[in-house]
């Protein structure tokens, strides 16, 4: 009782200045568990977009593959191995083939990754059935994001030249019609891509069933790599340098805490 009458007497002689301590701890505590829960929804929210629309459980990497060497993208891709496309038959899994080109949109040039996908998979949450589209048999379905379509100002009916090189070096051409722009969240399957059915972009550089990488379902199980030319990249090692950068940006943060405390 002594000891909580004596912490009154303290607060109501300090006046003013308990006040502030107060409001100065208060606004540095909260700002703390704002900014912290910030982070962890962002870190979360990233990983959930990333899972269901780029990585699902896991890829296989074509060997060759290197996404931060666009040199590489010409050669990274080669026959998908029986035991993959037996996951791929039974819907466990779906290929993709990266494919690097030049469009010409508003008379002006741009380098852009083509990327072919399965207009029918079910692994990836992106509207791929678009690509289903044959209204126009002179042109080739294609969908782009936000991002790619304010970087090249196409927009949903248009029609873009596309140049690309096959199998054999030799350059050729088409065109590919806008039939969507949607609204892709993650900026790694929107900037400089453009989406198509994934036999017409086979057919394109003279391959059969060539692909880039395989994207794995979730919850898939464990699917052996009996082929050396595919290498399996887990959720964790996809994911790595998104939540190495987050966690970077908490460590940094800490700093302010240690300010506002």
């Amino acid at each position: 009782m002594l000891l909580l009458k004596l912490a009154i007497r303290n607060i109501t002689h300090a006046g003013i200045r308990t006040w502030l301590n107060v409001l100065v701890l208060s606004v540095a505590f909260v700002s703390i568990v704002v900014t912290e829960g910030l982070y962890d929804g962002i870190s979360e929210q990233v990983r959930h977009t990333e899972i269901n629309t780029n990585i699902g459980g896991g890829q296989y990497w074509q060997k060759d593959y290197d996404p931060l060497n666009p040199f590489s993208y010409d050669m990274a891709h080669s026959v998908i191995p029986a035991h993959l496309n037996d996951q791929i038959k039974i819907g466990n899994a779906t290929p993709q083939l990266i494919i690097p080109a030049i469009i010409y949109p508003r008379k002006m040039i741009q380098t852009v990754l083509v990327k072919g996908i399965n207009p029918d998979q079910q692994i990836l949450m992106l509207s791929t059935n678009l690509l289903n589209d044959n209204k126009d048999t002179l042109s080739i379905p294609a969908f782009i994001g936000p991002r790619m379509a304010e970087s090249s100002g196409l927009k949903e009916g248009d029609v873009v030249t596309v140049k690309w090189r096959n199998v054999n070096h030799t350059f050729d051409a088409a065109d590919i019609r806008i039939v969507k722009v949607l609204e892709l969240i993650s900026p790694l399957i929107d900037k400089d891509q453009i989406w198509i059915p994934f036999e017409r972009l086979n057919t394109m550089i003279q391959t059969f069933n060539h692909a880039t990488i395989i994207v794995v379902k979730k919850n898939a199980g464990i699917i052996p790599a009996t082929n050396k030319e595919w290498i399996f990249k887990d959720e964790n090692t996809l994911l790595k340098d998104i939540i190495e950068n987050i966690n970077r940006k908490k460590i940094y943060s800490s700093f302010v805490y240690i300010i506002l405390i």
